[in-house]
């Protein structure tokens, strides 16, 4: 079931909209405060925003900008909503997919929704990842792949806070125990190349290990972590 992330000040439309698109068949996560809306895209991992304009603590667009940094909604699907018309070319210049000026017609919104959700799913061909902590083997699609001990610790971590950015001097002192303001930064790079060199299908234009500019280094997959002695086997009902 797909997820739609509202962030609208606007209690009644926002109460509104979500029962439209629960009866729709989606999942719904509205939001009705600026300071609610990264940290539920956070934990809902939506694949789709629809974000007012209309905020008077903070644009719209600011908002969209801020989620699309967090490194799993790199691609994520925006639905503008506004009161102004003359919002729109602004709106879709700074990244908006769509907009929408109000009233709403429920059936509009419902529909463009659909719309953004399919083309983002054709957009973003996200990988998966899956882990065995306990083995330290890694597939991605389904393809196993072979990683040293430091790479799959490297990757282990990155994957388990995958929500956030994580600096090279940061890795350095979690992954490699090197004190603060410590150790060559070139050594997380070096490894980070290696292992897009094993994951990636273009190493030279990664989709898995996502970067930001003086933000560092993410994840941008949907991630499955186990651990074989937990595992069932397949086509055997679990014993008690």
């Amino acid at each position: 079931m797909p997820t739609v992330l509202i962030a609208e000040p606007d209690q009644h439309l926002c109460t509104e909209a979500e029962s439209h698109l629960h009866e729709a068949d989606f999942r719904v996560v509205s939001v009705s405060d600026v300071e609610s809306i990264v940290n539920s895209a956070r934990e809902s991992l939506p694949d789709i925003a629809v974000i007012s304009l209309d905020f008077e603590e903070v644009d719209g667009l600011e908002i969209c900008k801020r989620l699309r940094l967090l490194p799993h909604l790199t691609y994520l699907p925006v639905l503008f909503i506004t009161e102004k018309k003359e919002d729109t070319v602004l709106a879709l210049e700074a990244g908006g997919d769509d907009i929408i000026v109000k009233p709403l017609e429920m059936r509009e919104l419902v529909a463009r929704v659909r719309a953004l959700i399919r083309r983002g799913q054709r957009l973003s061909h996200l990988n998966e990842i899956r882990l065995d902590k306990e083995t330290e083997r890694v597939w991605v699609n389904d393809e196993e792949v072979n990683l040293t001990p430091t790479e799959f610790s490297l990757l282990l971590y990155l994957c388990e806070h995958r929500n956030e950015f994580h600096t090279a001097e940061k890795l350095l002192s979690t992954i490699w125990n090197y004190p603060e303001a410590s150790g060559d930064t070139a050594l997380v790079r070096n490894h980070v190349h290696n292992i897009r060199e094993k994951l990636e299908k273009n190493a030279n234009r990664p989709q898995i290990i996502v970067s930001s500019h003086g933000r560092g280094y993410g994840i941008n997959a949907v991630i499955e972590i186990v651990q074989t002695s937990q595992m069932q086997p397949h086509n055997q009902d679990a014993r008690t």
